[in-house]
This record gives structure tokens, sequence and C-alpha cells, in this order.
């Protein structure tokens, strides 16, 4: 597992997402960047994939989650500090 690109992934990740919270992006346009982040940095990395597979799962569970229940900042905010404190525990 390569940490400099996962680290790095999950901050472009994050970046995505506060661009589509504040912009409100439709969620498949945040589908798209998110799905463009993991291919590009996971393209020449495959054994890293996986860890980044289960971000992806993560946030799109978060965004279903947003869309049936109608509580968008508070799902996203809580998922956006779960992915930093995975980031901060696991890869700094």
């Amino acid at each position: 597992m390569d940490r400099e690109l996962i680290s790095r992934t999950l901050q472009n990740i994050i970046n995505i997402s506060h661009v589509w919270e504040y912009d409100k992006f439709s969620h498949d346009q945040l589908s798209e960047a998110l799905r463009n982040e993991m291919l590009d940095a996971s393209s020449d990395k495959p054994e890293a994939q996986a860890e980044i597979d289960s971000i992806l799962a993560a946030h799109h569970e978060a965004i279903m989650n947003i869309e049936h229940n109608n509580i968008e900042e508070e799902s996203h905010a809580l998922f956006l500090e779960a992915l930093r404190k995975w980031k901060r525990d696991y890869f700094l």
C-alpha cells in the first residue's frame, strides 16, 4: 500500500467534496469527479485501489443517506470529519 498515494487521494476527495458542498453540484457530477480521481490515483498502483474503493463506497453511502433523509449538511460534515480522522490516524 502506498501511503503517499492514498493520502493524496484522500485529500483530493476532501477537496472535491468541499467544492460540491459549497457549489451544490449534482451528486452525479460529484460521483464522476470522485471516480476520475480514483482512476487517476490508482492507474499505476493497483494495490491501492481496494483502499480507494472503500473510501468512495463510504462517500457513496453518505450521499445516499443525504438523498433519502434530506440531511445534507449534517451527513456531509460527518462524512468529511470521519474521512479526515481516518487520514490523520492512518496516513500522516
